[in-house]
């Protein structure tokens, strides 16, 4: 078999080989100081052709046929046109010889820069000389679906259950591991997720939290705080059912007050100075003007390190609460810290009461907060997080707005995707059920 290449919007081909002909390939730059926000290389790459027609006519048409993909692929990733991002996306696809699958890549850029005796030697004989310049994104491989796996769950595609928490004492977990093997290519890879509700009843879920461990030893990393496990004398355990653990930590005070929960040495040596969300699952809360501020501490629990800014806990927040980012630890990336003390200090208008279920250190070397807008999601509906092509619906309907950049799996690492939501208000129901399916597309810098 011979190299395939075309140039495609899903609905007009030009066939580059069998139709036309690509005389010589040649790779020019690679510039990956430019691109999206998320640092998507550039590749400028010529191509130089040969079109074919039976005549003249039929020549100018196939030259129109290129350069009007070229246009609508640069008009799509156009900052200035008003058709941005919108309209099909344009590719150059590559299927090398002895490769079973074609490979593409997004057109941003690009124009068809005839021979200077094209008119005099080419079309009296039919045909169009030129090299064609293209500017795209990474390759892209064919889709497919990764192995997933959980803490009572062999790698497998097809799906596996997640809960709205983690416990190893239940087997549940909000996670689910890939092998390295599994994401293969040189660059990182925008992910689909697809999330279909088995709890086995609607489910009013308001904010969806995905994030991606793959670089702070995803697979030994305790990304679960519970509310229970902090220091001596830091509120009273209460045992509850509806709480992660079984547990929630009745904290009540005076004005001000703070938690502790010892980081063990372990920990940081996992974390290595990256940056984590803390998010929040709160069994309930009282007081007027009630904030929680996070910090790092060092080991004695009394020099903070590092502190992020107050939040304040409403009538209206939700039991899952962001507290915003804190590296862990502030010093830099290392991979010998000591022991640290994670610190919540609260403060209200007089007495106040902070019953805190587990925080989650959620880790930021992929992620994404996901608001929906509205609608139930019923037993059985799909949500789908199609990081792939930018688009996360619910069996069509666009309720669903992302927030925070694009969710994404790493090449040739064991990694782990971590799921949390809630319902607004006070509902993060810890027993609610997704099946996950993950898929990607490899992507590389060369062919």
């Amino acid at each position: 078999m011979a190299h395939a290449i075309t140039l495609t919007d899903g609905t007009t081909t030009v066939n580059l080989i069998t139709t036309h002909k690509t005389r010589d390939y040649e790779q020019n730059t690679i510039d990956t100081s430019k691109g999206d926000q998320d640092g998507e290389p550039e590749i400028t790459e010529t191509l130089n052709v040969t079109l074919f027609a039976a005549t003249g006519p039929l020549l100018q048409t196939a030259v129109n046929s290129v350069e009007l993909l070229l246009v609508a692929g640069k008009r799509r990733n156009d900052p200035k046109s008003v058709l941005y991002k919108t309209g099909p996306r344009v590719y150059l696809t590559l299927q090398v010889d002895g490769e079973a699958s074609a490979w593409r890549a997004e057109i941003i850029d690009g124009h068809f820069q005839p021979d200077k005796d094209m008119l005099k030697i080419g079309w009296p004989n039919l045909q169009a000389d030129g090299a064609l310049m293209v500017t795209h994104r990474a390759w892209e491989g064919p889709e497919k679906e990764l192995q997933l796996s959980t803490s009572n769950a062999s790698a497998a595609t097809g799906g596996q259950t997640i809960y709205n928490h983690d416990d190893s004492g239940t087997g549940h977990d909000n996670w689910v591991q890939i092998a390295a093997a599994q994401v293969g290519g040189v660059l990182p890879t925008p992910v689909k997720l697809t999330l279909t509700n088995n709890t086995g009843s609607g489910i009013g879920t308001r904010n969806f939290y995905l994030a991606c461990n793959a670089f702070s030893d995803p697979a030994n990393f305790i990304h679960i705080i519970e509310g229970e496990a902090r220091q001596t004398s830091y509120g009273t355990i209460v045992v509850d059912s509806g709480d992660s653990g079984g547990n929630y930590n009745n904290y009540t005070f005076t004005t001000t007050g703070e938690m502790k929960w010892d980081l063990s040495a372990a920990q940081m040596q996992r974390t290595q100075g990256r940056m984590f969300r803390l998010l929040m699952r709160m069994h309930g809360w009282s007081g007027t003007n009630l904030y929680v501020k996070p910090q790092l501490r060092d080991s004695t629990g009394n020099t903070i390190l590092y502190e992020g800014e107050e939040v304040l806990i409403g009538s209206s927040t939700s039991a899952l609460l962001d507290l915003g980012a804190l590296p862990l630890p502030n010093g830099g990336y290392q991979i010998a810290w000591s022991d640290m003390v994670l610190v919540l200090v609260v403060r209200c208008t007089g007495a106040g009461i902070f019953n805190l279920d587990f925080i989650q250190l959620t880790p930021l070397d992929a992620y994404q907060r996901v608001i929906q807008r509205g609608y139930t999601i019923a037993n059985g509906d799909v949500i789908t997080f199609d990081n792939i092509e930018g688009i996360i619906h619910q069996a069509g309907k666009p309720i669903y707005s992302p927030q925070d950049g694009v969710l994404k799996v790493f090449p040739g690492v064991t990694q782990r995707l971590i799921i949390l939501q809630d319902e607004g208000g006070s509902g993060s129901n810890i027993a609610r059920t997704f099946s996950v399916r993950a898929y990607i597309r490899e992507r590389r810098l060369t062919v």
